[in-house]
């Protein structure tokens, strides 16, 4: 299941493909921005990442997600003490987030 960092259910996993693509059973439930924080679970979390482009939620339209590197954090929609701890990142000099 893929949700929004509110819980918002976004869709449920079919499969992955690598090295960054998700496919969901049927097209996203809701829009997902570029910047949003998208959690991936079983019912125990198992993933985190950041969407990487916009999507509307509506059509096949593949969504890249990151799930770690070196991100600009004045680029993160959103960003917090509290996410950056979720995603064990770390403020680096630069700036830069690493994940």
């Amino acid at each position: 299941m893929l949700k929004l960092e509110d819980g918002t259910t976004i869709g449920t996993v079919d499969h992955v493909t690598l090295p960054d693509v998700v496919v969901l059973v049927d097209n996203a439930a809701v829009a997902v921005a570029n910047g949003d924080a998208v959690l991936a679970s079983d019912g125990s979390q198992v993933a985190i990442g950041i969407a990487d482009d916009f999507n509307d939620g509506t059509g096949d339209t593949p969504l890249a997600v990151l799930i770690d590197g070196i991100l600009d954090p004045a680029k993160i929609r959103g960003l917090s003490a509290a996410a950056v701890q979720q995603m064990s990142g770390a403020l680096m000099a630069g700036p830069s987030l690493k994940l």
